[in-house]
């Protein structure tokens, strides 16, 4: 009998233990009193209201209990945004047929920086220009609303700009944040003790396997016994991780200064697996789908030099490219290259066989501008076009690019210029020569403080100077038509025509404008517009047929970049040769 009673009892508490509880309380929510958007998303975001909704109450006092949770936090979200004299209360409502939970905000006067003081205290005034900390350069402006954001923000770029110049145990004392209830300000007072003035001392480096401690050695920006600066480390940083020889960089110096005023430096490094193989397959609008392949080392010899071979097959177009590549070639930031190259093309212009061999240097100048100057052969021989020969070709390829761009997929502000200029000798044939150059200007320019709405535009211009138009190979010549100009145009085809087939020219200018809108974190969309003109003569010339197309382009946000997808309709259509739009897919942005 009393076991039957116990199974009884744990049959019963099984049953009421995993029985759905009836009655619970779904509710609505609803906020009174606040007009800035961004402060309402951030109520919501800590809301246990919002966070647990989908696990309702049982009972009205358990919401009343949830609403006055929240109410703590709301108060700290609303002093952090400048409005220390914040109210906030709540009430509950039968609407229909639930209760909704009315968040009734008094947001009162939003407070602003009256003063900003920050002392700083050293052992040594040989520093004393870096202790003269300006608001401009920490990032404060009296009048603004005293936000806790930008109060933070000015505290680690106090600290920040200090380990620049030779400050890197500096740290915060005291801070002291003042609110007058009378005029409506806040006063902060920053003591900052910044210790000792340091230097770089030895370094030591953990981590590697296979990689040579010369290649570490090589990229160390600083110089041992030089003052510290905190910029110098993360170039450092930089440039480890742009070898692509490891998984992670770790800077770190000691917190105790030696006798001669060193602090000691830690390199931790993690390599990263140097030997990869990728297969994969593509699509471009033109060349239709396609296969590509490759294989690398990028630690040959342990300093970091690489070793590649890759292909790309597709149905108008067959790619072969080996490359060999010397980092840190007699210089930090110099690069050494040589590539092998095989390539073929047929387009509606003509059919391109070649071979060719070029060897470079690319020298890093600055964080903005790099060179490189180089020296190729090629073999190029040329077929279905109005111009066909074999071809040989020496060129001495120069190229120039400055750019202040924020991105290389995503660009928002800034600009960047680019230059090419291209002597080559023809030595077949006639013996000709000719200069080709062109220079590129894009422009970025935001039209929302967010970011959100940007201007981009790109300004092309070509030329090629030679005796004779005939002295310049088809593939060499200008062509408009391309993922990045004249988007509704057939591939390559803009420029002079003889009986309906593309010659090419020897000057081309190209404009492209695009209203970057997005519409939300993974969204775009971009509207665009381009305007070319392709002649026979050696200089840009505004007289003659101008080509224009307009489009409207997608953009997906991936984590790795923007993924690109644009429409675009000639305005100018060629009967026979353009289509009435074209469809082109990249990653990125069009330039």
């Amino acid at each position: 009998m009393l076991r039957l009673f116990f199974y009884y009892f744990f049959f019963l508490f099984f049953c009421l233990a995993f029985t759905p509880a009836q009655g619970n309380i779904q509710y609505g929510i609803e906020f009174e009193g606040v007009k800035d958007s961004h402060i309402l998303k951030s109520l919501k975001a800590e809301s246990d209201l919002y966070s647990l909704k989908n696990r309702p109450p049982a009972s009205i006092n358990a919401l009343r209990y949830r609403a006055d949770s929240d109410i703590a936090e709301f108060i700290k979200i609303l002093r952090a945004a400048g409005y220390f004299e914040a109210k906030v209360s709540f009430r509950i409502e039968e609407m229909g047929d639930k209760p909704f939970v009315i968040i009734k905000v008094e947001m009162g006067p939003q407070y602003r920086i009256h003063d900003f003081l920050v002392r700083v205290v050293a052992e040594s005034d040989s520093a004393e220009l870096c202790h003269k900390l300006s608001l401009k350069k920490i990032g404060i402006q009296i009048g603004r609303p005293a936000l806790s954001k930008d109060i933070l923000n000015a505290e680690q770029k106090a600290l920040s700009i200090l380990a620049e110049c030779g400050y890197p145990l500096a740290h915060i004392e005291n801070k002291k944040i003042v609110a007058d209830g009378k005029t409506k300000g806040v006063t902060v007072t920053l003591d900052i003790v910044a210790d000792k003035l340091c230097h770089f001392g030895p370094v030591a480096i953990e981590g590697l396997t296979s990689v040579k401690p010369l290649l570490i050695e090589q990229k160390i920006a600083w110089q041992e016994g030089a003052p510290y600066n905190s910029s110098l480390v993360e170039k450092t940083t930089e440039g480890l991780i742009n070898t692509n020889l490891f998984g992670s960089v770790l800077i770190t110096h000691g917190e105790a200064v030696s006798k001669e005023g060193q602090l000691p430096i830690k390199i931790d490094l993690a390599e990263t697996k140097h030997k990869s193989i990728n297969i994969g397959a593509s699509y471009q609008t033109y060349y239709g789908p396609g296969f590509t392949f490759g294989w690398e080392n990028r630690n040959l010899q342990g300093m970091g030099r690489l070793l590649s071979i890759e292909g790309d097959i597709t149905k108008r177009s067959h790619t072969g490219i080996a490359k060999y590549l010397y980092p840190n070639f007699l210089r930090i930031d110099q690069d050494y290259i040589w590539e092998f190259e095989a390539f073929h093309e047929s387009i509606m212009a003509f059919s391109e066989r070649s071979y060719s061999l070029m060897n470079r240097l690319d020298r890093r100048i600055s964080q903005s501008l790099t060179l490189s100057i180089g020296a190729k052969i090629e073999r190029l021989f040329v077929t279905a076009s109005k111009d066909n020969g074999n071809f040989v070709l020496l060129e001495v390829p120069f190229y120039l690019r400055w750019s202040s761009a924020n991105s290389l997929l995503n660009p928002t502000k800034g600009g960047t210029f680019e230059y090419r200029i291209i002597p080559t000798l023809n030595s077949s044939g006639k013996q000709d020569q000719y200069l080709w150059q062109q220079a590129i200007q894009t422009f970025y320019l935001p039209l929302s403080p967010d970011e959100v709405i940007v201007l981009a535009q790109k300004l092309t211009l070509g030329s090629i100077l030679s005796s004779t138009l005939d002295a310049v190979p088809i593939p060499k010549r200008f062509l408009g038509g391309s993922d990045e100009d004249l988007r509704g145009y057939k591939y390559w085809t803009v420029g002079p025509l003889e009986d309906g087939k593309p010659i090419g020219g020897r000057s081309a200018i190209y404009y492209s404008a695009e209203a970057r809108l997005r519409v939300s974190k993974s969204f775009g969309l971009v509207p665009f517009f381009d305007l070319g003109i392709v002649t026979k003569e050696q200089y840009p010339n505004i007289h003659g047929k101008w080509f224009k197309s307009v489009g409207l382009g997608f953009r997906y946000f991936s984590f790795f970049g923007p993924l690109r997808f644009d429409i675009g309709i000639p305005l100018n259509p060629r009967k026979g040769i353009d289509p009435k739009y074209r469809i082109l897919v990249s990653i990125g942005q069009s330039f």
